[in-house]
């Protein structure tokens, strides 16, 4: 799910949503099963996808997805 879909779910899904998600489908899938210089991949899949806050009842991402 896109962070715009995050902070506002009554707004309807767009085309821009779905590329974000594919994006970062491909990243994850990329970061998993290509060779890379990553030392940790589990902690770099943790900090791009898991973290996250909240302020002010707004969904923030972590600071990777900006």
């Amino acid at each position: 799910m896109s962070v715009a879909l995050l902070n506002e779910a009554r707004r309807a899904v767009g085309i821009s949503d779905e590329l974000e998600s594919l994006f970062y489908v491909i990243v994850y899938y990329g970061t998993q099963y290509l060779p890379s210089n990553c030392l940790d991949v589990g902690a770099y899949i943790e900090q791009l996808f898991d973290a996250h806050v909240v302020q002010n009842g707004r969904f923030e991402s972590g600071a990777m997805k900006l």
